[in-house]
């Protein structure tokens, strides 16, 4: 906490001046934050004074990610940030946000291990059968369909959780944009789905992206069309992915 107001005043981030008449101060409280490292293990304590008020929000940036190589500008980039901001360098980037970087001469890969594992664990699925397909082609899902879940706001949290997975397992990108369609008034069958992606996930909690030089600065883009293909108003659902010099964008 003394670090944090210390970091405070040297930013100058507020001015003490009187107190119009008639006017009462904003609020404020500590935020506690526990940073993990991508192993779970404990990384450090951080303490974070914000605002309270309805109007204004004092917003702090907690972690910031530079991309550059050993080049004279971003050490002096680096060094300004260190200088005025009191930015600590932690070296080569490792995990982010729930995300893995492993890096290597053949490029860089990204992936939601931990996270994976752990949003499995919270659910009780950690020791589940794991399944090789996404989805049963078989299944069509509607609106009105079967009985209302009891706790409609556990698929909500579950699908929002599985939908920040998209970034790295874009292959799951679609079934989870199907579920997402019945946020509102979840049904069994839409909860069956979801688990259905939670035991293929359980079979490679590991895979991710990978990016690599391949010579090349193409643009490509590949595009998919179901014509009609939705039950509830025939609408067509397109599904498409663009590659700039080989790596998915």
């Amino acid at each position: 906490m003394e670090e944090e107001l210390q970091a405070l005043e040297h930013n100058q981030i507020w001015e003490l001046v009187p107190l119009p008449p008639g006017k009462s101060a904003i609020g404020c409280r500590w935020v506690y934050v526990v940073k993990v490292n991508a192993d779970g293990s404990l990384a450090r304590l951080k303490a974070r004074l914000i605002n309270t008020g309805r109007i204004f929000l004092i917003v702090y940036v907690d972690d910031i990610v530079i991309i550059g190589d050993d080049s004279e500008g971003f050490k002096s980039l680096k060094s300004h940030l260190q200088q005025r901001f009191q930015t600590t360098d932690l070296g080569k980037l490792n995990y982010f946000l729930g995300v893995e970087v492993a890096q290597s001469r053949k490029g860089i890969s990204l992936s939601h291990w931990k996270y994976t594992l752990d949003l499995l664990t919270e659910i009780g699925m950690l020791g589940c059968r794991p399944l090789d397909n996404l989805m049963d082609p078989n299944v069509k899902l509607v609106a009105e369909e079967a009985d209302v879940l009891d706790d409609p706001e556990k698929y909500s949290r579950l699908v929002g959780k599985l939908n920040y997975l998209t970034f790295t397992r874009p292959d799951i990108a679609f079934p989870i944009s199907v579920v997402s369609q019945f946020l509102s008034s979840p049904r069994t069958p839409h909860w069956d789905v979801v688990i259905r992606i939670l035991r293929y996930l359980k079979k490679a909690p590991r895979c991710g992206l990978v990016y690599a030089s391949h010579e090349h600065g193409r643009v490509e883009g590949f595009l998919d069309e179901n014509w009609a293909g939705l039950l509830v108003d025939r609408r067509s659902t397109i599904g498409y992915c663009v590659y700039v010099g080989g790596n998915l964008v």
